[in-house]
């Protein structure tokens, strides 16, 4: 028979085993290796891609034309950035289609000659099926971040401006933007001249739209089941970090998003609200001084809300970014909001265009059977904006009383009216530069005799 163990045998034997278990849990301890440091690149999914829809409704809209001097052969022209097209399964889409490639190409000259990167930006070009009502998609392929180069600490950079800011490849042999087309659409318009016929979709039009998102214009917000969020929550890296067009969107009363809980009912009611704004210097300057309203329908659109600029900029120079396209439509410049977008997200752009516009036009008080031959010179009540007079068209766009005899040659009004004609006829004048126009009014005025009352208030 086994003896019972006496209880300082025991106590030895349990003191061996903890022992034991000490010496495991050690050895455990140092060959576990330390955490690996929060990777600072994030390769973006097709899912958080910015859409362009479709409208079917035709555009009743001026045509924007592209920025002078845009095109790489014309000799005034300046590239200041080399985009790089690769063309996927090019043998089996895109050469089928060799309009389609020079209408890119013709988009991809424009965007040349607006931004500045020593570092050439490689597109992957998919022609390809996309869900129905959409036109094109687009974002960048990574995101980067912490970089000594970057403005911001602790926040997301679309690749192309991260190289743009480094000054170097952060991403190697990959592209710097994707940006996918609809293959289902038979009315695609791949001219390239400034009338797009009224059942099509200029194609040009969606590439330079596309490329604006692959290249910068999207944030990382968005609404599900009521609930905001921002960074990209459960796919990306921790700490969860925005993207830098997140730091300059701001609710009506001029509240930071990000001032906002993430993931919460909060912050998806902002972004809901149909009041939200893209507040930066830059773009508020090109915007006439005020902050620039961003898409925000009160419906989460997935791929539309946020990322493009409200719907009152449709039919304006700044209507490329607005998230869809009606049939019809030409747009050929991204607008000055855009580039002052693109400058305040840290893009070197070049000069940002501001549109032609009027000084008050006096009123022309005559007396009957009196001729003005030289009566207003329009360049003299014109702020010429970005554009030189030579480019500068001038026209009369009502149709004022005959008898008044108003007539217009270059920039010069003249007033001639038929004899003894009394009265009054108002005269509305354009100024157009090819991009952009702004109208003003005055009033010709002939009577018998002129009386105080027709003439200004005098100061006492």
């Amino acid at each position: 028979m086994f003896s019972k163990p006496s209880v300082k045998t025991a106590s030895l034997l349990i003191l061996l085993i903890c022992l034991l278990f000490s010496l495991v849990a050690t050895s455990a301890a140092q060959t576990t290796p330390t955490a690996a440091p929060e990777p600072d690149t994030r390769v973006v999914s097709t899912g958080e891609y910015v859409v362009l829809r479709s409208d079917d409704w035709v555009s009743s809209a001026k045509p924007v034309l592209p920025p002078a001097h845009f095109d790489a052969r014309d000799p005034d022209s300046t590239a200041t950035a080399t985009i790089i097209v690769n063309y996927v399964d090019a043998a089996t889409t895109w050469d089928l289609n060799p309009q389609a490639k020079t209408a890119f190409q013709f988009a991809v000259d424009i965007w040349e000659t607006l931004i500045n990167s020593p570092v050439p930006i490689v597109v992957n070009a998919e022609w390809t099926p996309l869900d129905p009502g959409v036109l094109g998609s687009a974002g960048p392929y990574t995101v980067h971040r912490n970089n000594v180069s970057f403005p911001r600490a602790s926040t997301w950079y679309p690749v192309a401006l991260a190289n743009a800011l480094a000054g170097a490849d952060l991403n190697g042999g990959s592209p710097e933007v994707v940006a996918r087309f609809s293959s289902v659409y038979a009315n695609w318009y791949f001219g390239t001249g400034s009338t797009t016929p009224s059942t099509d979709y200029n194609f040009t039009t969606v590439v330079l739209h596309e490329l604006g998102h692959g290249l910068g214009f999207l944030g990382s917000m968005s609404v599900s089941s009521g609930i905001g969020s921002w960074g990209y929550p459960g796919s990306l890296p921790t700490p969860i970090n925005p993207l830098v067009y997140d730091h300059y969107s701001e609710n009506n009363a001029s509240q930071p998003l990000l001032s906002f809980p993430n993931l919460s009912t909060l912050l998806g009611d902002q972004l809901i609200s149909n009041a939200l704004y893209f507040n930066g210097p830059n773009a508020n300057a090109a915007n006439g001084g005020a902050r620039v309203a961003l898409y925000a329908p009160t419906t989460w659109r997935p791929g539309s809300s946020y990322s493009h600029l409200g719907e009152i900029y449709n039919s304006t120079p700044n209507a490329l970014m607005t998230y869809s396209l009606a049939k019809g439509e030409t747009n050929y410049n991204p607008g000055p909001i855009v580039l002052g977008i693109f400058r305040d997200m840290g893009w070197s752009t070049g000069p940002i265009y501001t549109p032609p516009t009027f000084f008050s036009l006096p009123d022309q008080l005559l007396l009957k059977n009196e001729s003005r031959s030289d009566a207003l010179d329009l360049t003299h009540y014109t702020i010429l904006g970005t554009s030189g007079l030579n480019e500068l068209t001038y026209s009369i766009i009502n149709t004022p009383d005959p008898a008044a005899g108003v007539t217009l040659n270059g920039a010069m009004i003249s007033i001639n009216p038929t004899t003894n004609w009394l009265g009054n006829a108002l005269v509305t004048v354009q100024v157009e530069d090819g991009t952009a126009s702004d109208t003003a009014s005055f009033t010709v005025r002939s009577v018998d005799q002129i009386l105080y009352t027709y003439l200004p208030s005098i100061a006492r």
